[in-house]
């Protein structure tokens, strides 16, 4: 440690431009990449004819953005659908978190989740997607999916459908580690595609 508090690593950094560089063209490509997905999901939205979703669902449009300070690091979001009202939650999420993974996330709750609960237990067993995650406590809008209050679905223990059963909310996350960056268009819309399918009738 030097006498003004900065070790090494930290004025070495200080002198390295391109990794500043690097990372916002990785932010940008990033970006990019999520407004292409958004556009996916639109069309996968269009064709599904037979999920009742809310008048409002399919009129809002999905929402890029991005931070640089989720726990400290760099996110971009994808919100699509983003329905959220006092009475509704209906949210599909795609989330890059720097130095972590890619995650997607069915968000439940309210009048939505009070109706659609028995039909989306019963479907939920269809979920053929690996690493899912689930959370029905603390903070909804936890993304950090291996926290205390996310745990791994088990569609056949009964102890924790009937807990899912009991909640106020649920989401659903299904995560890529980012060494897989390759397959995230096909990762975003099979896990889309499957999470439209458990809200059907």
């Amino acid at each position: 440690m030097v006498e003004d508090g900065f070790s090494k690593e930290e004025i070495e950094l200080m002198g390295d431009g391109e990794l500043l560089l690097l990372k916002r063209k990785v932010i940008s490509k990033m970006a990019d990449r999520f407004s292409r997905i958004e556009g996916i999901f639109r069309q996968i939205m269009r064709s599904e004819n037979d999920l009742h979703l809310p008048p409002d669902t399919l009129l809002k449009a999905g929402k890029v953005s991005r931070g640089e300070n989720y726990k400290g690091l760099p996110y971009i979001v994808l919100d699509y659908p983003r329905l959220m009202t006092r009475h509704d939650v209906l949210n599909i999420r795609l989330l890059f978190w720097w130095g972590h993974y890619f995650t997607l996330s069915l968000h439940l709750g309210g009048e939505f989740w009070k109706e659609r609960k028995a039909n989306i237990l019963r479907n939920i067993g269809a979920l053929t997607l690996e690493n899912i995650r689930f959370q029905i406590d603390g903070s909804p809008w936890e993304n950090d999916i291996f926290s205390d209050n996310f745990h791994e679905l088990n569609s056949s223990d009964s102890v924790q459908t009937l807990s899912i059963e009991k909640s106020t909310f649920l989401r659903l996350s299904h995560y890529l580690p980012l060494n897989e960056t390759q397959n995230l268009d096909e990762f975003a819309t099979k896990g889309f595609k499957k999470f439209m399918s458990i809200l059907k009738d």
